[in-house]
């Protein structure tokens, strides 16, 4: 039976008496954190239409392990940035109520709702009101598609935030009702049609995420129209995209995608016990196909994950049971986010995994934001499926082999960053490591390719500190053009009052040229028939040649090749 609002309201005042009366240590942590929102956990609402919680508390109090103290994440500033989006949906049962259309415009955002009365075919979408100007007339809007937990209304998805930074990010959300996954692949056509014939959208930046439920569509959605996601954000989920072994999606699906960014993020208080990966084969075997997508040379078992999880002396691998090509930890919301990057063979962070600290099954204040800033940084041409990469988390440098080049080591996003001691990770097959020095003010020592480096008389700096320059020099008998990661781990790391922290280091993508003689299409040192012979079976499709053969091949700088290069050769050899 469902109470009234009244009774509603006189129950958790009740409540909320006894808890100060009884004096128990909850309350007397109730008043060790304060903020002008927290009241609104607690507020008496009608909006959740699909079971009987009688606030934001009392759903959310469901959501954690064994163990997990609701109250503590409330009173925290975990807790206060969970209720920052959520006014709305607790005061107003009208998801299109007057006054939540106000405040969208307030923020410079348009929301409509389409199929409003058929509850289970309803979506919004939320646009910039800058699109409107004339100036924009011909601009085109990245998308991004948000799915829904399971039963939880898409009004309830205006409180993850993505809806809320439509106009300072410039992109069209869509936020689609699922019926639990069963209506979304006919829907989404429909949607992607009306996207089509009334929106300016950009089909190369197409983006989708979710949470829970949302995941798992998200990975559906992914793997049925493998062209049209850049990059998608898997939340409080894992990344099967189904929810059962015995039907799993076919592997033919998994074939056919390629180079499909993921970001997969989730509360190590989650109820669903999502890290450390070790719950799960299906969790590894979903992992190892996106790995392989992406051009990833890494896999993993579900034995190996425990290992990891209890063993390793490195935080992030024990928290995520994996270990990866970078790891870091952040600090947002007023706890950690626990991360491991990984990277395909041209250097490009293909995934990202996160576990939130003391997270439940919900989503934090910065989630929004750290999923659309990974997703963001790519696109995908829909017709042909390329990825490219608008912005990228590295540095890009270039070097031609034989030569020695100087590179920054960055420490990103500090906050009273102070020391620490690092692993400088590369391709010794290409590279040498010739030195790393501090920046000038910084003291470092340094031992083969570790590192250590503590700030100008160990003041905290905050933002992205260089706190040296590691030099390497490229092997010198290379004979194609490659890419190649340059990497750094933290070991231990702390700020000014020396409590521990694990900040990020900026990676490097590092391109090294060799150089070849015009010409010398054989790449044995002189210009001869030989190499007009070679030039011309490849032209008959008779014989492969690298791409520095083929630099060399181009002998008029026309940018491609062809006979008149083979007569060019053949002048030469006179």
């Amino acid at each position: 039976m469902r109470l009234g609002k009244g009774k509603k309201f006189f129950a958790m005042l009740l409540s909320i008496v006894l808890l100060a009366l009884l004096a128990t240590p909850i309350a007397q942590a109730a008043e060790e954190y304060d903020y002008p929102n927290k009241y609104l956990w607690y507020l008496p609402t009608d909006s959740f239409t699909w079971d009987t919680y009688y606030s934001l508390y009392d759903h959310h109090k469901g959501m954690g392990v064994a163990g997990f103290d609701a109250e503590a994440m409330v009173n925290s500033p975990l807790g206060e940035s969970m209720v920052k989006d959520v006014f709305n949906f607790l005061t107003y049962t009208d998801e299109m109520h007057p006054a939540v259309v106000q405040s969208f415009a307030d923020k410079g955002i348009k929301k409509e709702l389409f199929n409003a009365d058929n509850p289970d075919h309803k979506y919004a979408i939320y646009t910039p009101l800058s699109a409107s100007k004339p100036e924009n007339a011909n601009k085109q809007y990245p998308v991004l598609f948000v799915y829904h937990g399971n039963n939880n209304p898409i009004y309830f998805v205006e409180t993850w935030g993505y809806a809320q930074m439509v106009a300072e990010e410039e992109f069209i959300c869509v936020i689609p009702w699922a019926t639990n996954g069963t209506t979304l692949d006919t829907d989404m056509e429909e949607i992607w049609g009306n996207l089509q014939e009334n929106y300016r959208m950009d089909e190369s930046r197409v983006y989708a995420t979710g949470f829970s439920l949302g995941g798992r569509s998200t990975v559906l959605q992914a793997t049925r129209t493998p062209n049209r996601f850049a990059a998608v954000g898997v939340g409080g989920q894992h990344m099967a995209g189904s929810n059962s072994a015995n039907s799993p999606i076919p592997d033919a699906q998994w074939a056919a995608m390629k180079d499909v960014p993921v970001l997969q993020m989730a509360g190590t208080m989650d109820r669903n016990n999502h890290f450390p990966y070790a719950k799960s084969a299906m969790y590894t075997t979903s992992l190892n196909n996106w790995f392989t997508l992406n051009g990833i040379d890494r896999s993993f078992t579900q034995a190996q994950c425990k290992t990891i999880s209890t063993t390793s002396t490195n935080l992030v691998e024990r928290k995520l049971g994996l270990t990866a090509d970078q790891t870091y930890i952040q600090q947002f919301d007023g706890t950690q986010y626990y991360t491991g990057d990984y990277y395909n063979d041209d250097g490009i962070n293909m995934m990202r995994i996160v576990a939130i600290e003391g997270l439940p099954h919900w989503l934090s204040g910065s989630f929004s934001r750290i999923m659309w800033d990974f997703m963001s940084q790519y696109s995908k041409d829909p017709v042909t499926g390329k990825m490219a990469v608008l912005k990228q988390e590295t540095s890009a440098y270039a070097v031609q082999t034989g030569e020695t080049i100087t590179l920054p080591v960055t420490v990103d996003d500090c906050r009273k960053f102070s020391g620490l001691t690092g692993t400088v990770e590369y391709d010794e097959s290409l590279l040498t490591l010739d030195s790393i020095a501090a920046k000038k003010g910084f003291t470092m020592s340094q031992s083969g390719n570790k590192f250590t480096v503590v700030t100008p008389n160990g003041a905290g700096l905050d933002g992205d500190v260089v706190v040296g320059y590691a030099t390497f020099t490229a092997k010198a008998d290379l004979y194609d053009d490659v890419n190649t990661l340059i990497s750094f781990t933290t070991g231990s790391a702390y700020d000014e009052a020396l409590t521990s922290i694990m900040p990020r280091i900026t990676p490097i993508r590092l391109a090294i040229t060799s150089p070849v003689a015009i010409g010398d299409v054989s790449l044995d040192g002189k210009v001869d028939v030989a190499d007009a012979i070679a030039l011309m079976q490849y032209l008959a499709g008779s014989k492969t040649l690298t791409a520095r053969q083929l630099r060399a091949a181009d002998v008029n700088k026309d940018g491609k090749v062809n006979v008149g290069d083979v007569t060019i050769i053949m002048q030469m050899c006179l």
